[in-house]
């Protein structure tokens, strides 16, 4: 046989084995999302809201709408004084239309057992919005006990530039002065179990919009959209540290990562019914192992599950990059990935996979029944 002909009888083999993989891999070929009954989408519901809040990724629509407000406010002295004197069980209602500005505080209390709300979803409200400018504010908002509520509000860091000040500084002796040349801010801080974090937008907070340390067990982040929070090295949607948490049917977008944890024992996080946009600049879901914190281990956090959720992705991110063995294990299955064509052949010839392990040895990380979307 003659090289043109091996060659296509090559050609012809690769493309039977790769009909082949994208068979048993439920590889669906389609230029838009997908309607399933494992995940929903953008106009899909999970327990009957829509992912992020959002309808049509748009249009901010919530049925769930609080009858309790035990105090109404409308101005920042307003909000200050009722959070002083709340009560567990009581509830703080920032009137819809009200913009207030927390420039020059931080460290909040909202102290537990309290609801701070707003209206967003009703009506198409957008929900009061609050905001601060100030550098350095770590956290905005401090949890200070159990079963605090944040449902309807607008949190607003109002720093979505990916470098500080705007400018990149060249060379690799500017790296930290690129993540701390201006001082990094947190959205919500939290070491207090059973925190909700519920139908709100958060967005433009150089660390982290919702930052969880130990003691901050059995959280739930449930329908918020949760977008530009993006400083180099660090900006996360959410951050965990020796804390877990549920994190469901959120809209992520425009972040580093969308959810990361440091990966120290206890660390521990469920992602599912999330929809997970391709604007970021980074893979979406991180958990750091010990080669990241120098601690001579290859722990990276204990459990995390992944499902159900819908990634897009552009260029050559990842959905998922674990940095090592989670005590428990790393559970990734039903989920939706929509990459590019040539991703898809990268991954069939071994060169690059949207759910990946570093550092270690493959072990402990279980994935199964997920399905790829080729996008054109």
């Amino acid at each position: 046989m003659n090289f043109r002909t091996v060659f296509y009888l090559y050609f012809i083999s690769f493309f039977i084995l790769s009909a082949n993989v994208f068979a048993q891999n439920s590889i669906i070929r389609q230029k838009n999302f997908i309607k399933d009954e494992t995940i929903g989408l953008p106009n899909d519901k999970v327990d009957g809201e829509f992912i992020g809040g959002l309808k049509n990724q748009t249009v901010p629509v919530y049925s769930k709408e609080l009858e309790k407000k035990d105090y109404v406010v409308h101005t920042k002295s307003e909000l200050l004084a009722a959070l002083e004197t709340a009560q567990n069980g009581e509830v703080v209602y920032i009137d819809d239309k009200a913009s207030i500005d927390l420039s020059n505080h931080k460290s909040i209390v909202v102290p537990g057992g309290v609801t701070i709300a707003s209206g967003r979803g009703i009506n198409n409200s957008k929900g009061a919005l609050i905001y601060t400018n100030t550098a350095g504010v770590s956290p905005l908002f401090k949890v200070g006990g159990e079963n605090v509520v944040f449902f309807g509000l607008r949190i607003s860091g109002t720093d979505t530039d990916i470098y500080p000040y705007g400018k990149k500084l060249a060379g690799k002796e500017n790296d930290r002065r690129n993540v701390y040349r201006k001082p990094v801010t947190v959205g919500i801080g939290s070491s207090f179990s059973y925190l909700i974090v519920e139908n709100c937008e958060l967005f433009g907070w150089t660390h982290g919009a919702i930052s969880l340390e130990k003691g901050a067990d059995n959280v739930i982040i449930h329908h918020n959209y949760i977008h530009h929070n993006r400083r180099y090295g660090l900006g996360y949607g959410v951050v965990l540290d020796g804390a877990s948490a549920l994190i469901k049917a959120n809209l992520f977008d425009y972040n580093r990562h969308d959810v990361a944890g440091t990966g120290v024992p206890g660390t521990s996080y469920e992602a599912c019914y999330n929809v997970f946009l391709e604007n970021n600049t980074s893979h979406s879901l991180d958990m750091h192992g010990g080669r990241d914190r120098n601690d001579g281990t290859n722990i990276a956090g204990t459990t995390i599950k992944i499902h159900h959720n819908y990634f897009r992705l552009k260029n050559e991110n990842r959905a998922v990059i674990i940095r090592g063995y989670a005590d428990d294990g790393v559970y990734i299955y039903k989920n939706k990935v929509e990459h590019s064509p040539k991703n898809i052949l990268k991954s069939l010839m071994g060169s690059y996979s949207a759910f990946e392990q570093r550092y270690v040895d493959k072990g402990r990380m279980y994935i199964e029944e997920n399905s790829v979307i080729s996008k054109d």
